[in-house]
């Protein structure tokens, strides 16, 4: 993070070269909760710049920055913020091969197309004739940024919000008063709404109160899954916490009429 003086301060330590990344400034903006700035910047950090997000795939295209080179990339995986993971990659095999990173791809094939998202972080489960794609939202950083994404998906479809408070998840669930809850607002009557988890009814009233279509609530995570499979949506997208997701999981192996 080359916007971060706290991670600028370790070069203080670091007895090898340290490669530093940052996104441009449109995107700093979106991470609220964080302490970062553009100003912080040294001269060769490696700006992430026009990102894309493709609004049926979720996939992104962007350029990495240092100066006045550029590179391309296509990033398969859902979410700007895997271009910053993709561009650490990116620097470290750089690093291992000895090779600069601009010159990577008159020698070597730059190609994401094959990376699957990992756990709970854009992955796709099937149940029935529905698609269910798992974006984790355990804290105001993670959900605020994935809301962000969805506000960018082409068709409306189904949201279900799992909002659990065991102690993997936290017991404190005030933190979705600190998700900002405003890019998703604009578009959030393309949505039908769905709310389950132990905590489902904080997750509903802090909807209300953003001003957010009424969500229809659940006790049980099966009850919500039956009701969606009636209906016959093409993709469901679910935003669990993570007992959530662990739940959700478990209830998709039901058989569920």
């Amino acid at each position: 993070n080359g916007d971060d003086d706290r991670v600028l301060k370790l070069s203080e330590f670091s007895k090898g070269k340290m490669s530093l990344i940052s996104f441009e400034e449109s995107y700093l903006r979106l991470i609220k909760s964080e302490n970062r700035s553009p100003v912080l910047r040294k001269e060769d950090t490696h700006i992430i710049t026009g990102i894309r997000t493709d609004g049926a795939s979720l996939s992104n295209t962007f350029e990495i920055r240092q100066g006045k080179n550029t590179l391309s990339v296509v990033e398969p995986i859902p979410g700007a913020f895997n271009c910053f993971s993709a561009t650490a990659a990116l620097l470290a095999f750089a690093s291992i091969v000895g090779r600069d990173l601009f010159l990577l791809s008159g020698k070597y094939d730059i190609d994401f197309g094959k990376l699957r998202p990992a756990f709970g972080r854009g992955e796709i489960l099937e149940h029935g004739d529905t698609k269910y794609q798992i974006f984790l939202g355990k804290n105001p950083a993670g959900l605020s940024l994935n809301l962000h994404l969805l506000s960018q998906v082409k068709a409306g479809k189904a949201i279900l919000f799992i909002l659990n408070d065991n102690t993997a998840d936290g017991r404190d669930v005030s933190w979705i008063w600190d998700t900002d809850f405003s890019y998703f607002r604009k578009i959030s009557d393309k949505f039908k709404i769905f709310v389950a988890g132990t905590r489902g009814l904080d997750m509903a009233l802090r909807l209300k109160y953003e001003g957010i279509g009424e969500a229809r609530i659940f006790k049980d995570i099966s009850e919500a899954i039956r009701m969606i499979g009636r209906e016959k949506f093409e993709k469901v997208f679910v935003l669990p916490t993570y007992t959530a997701m662990l739940d959700f999981r478990k209830a998709l192996k039901l058989k569920i009429v």
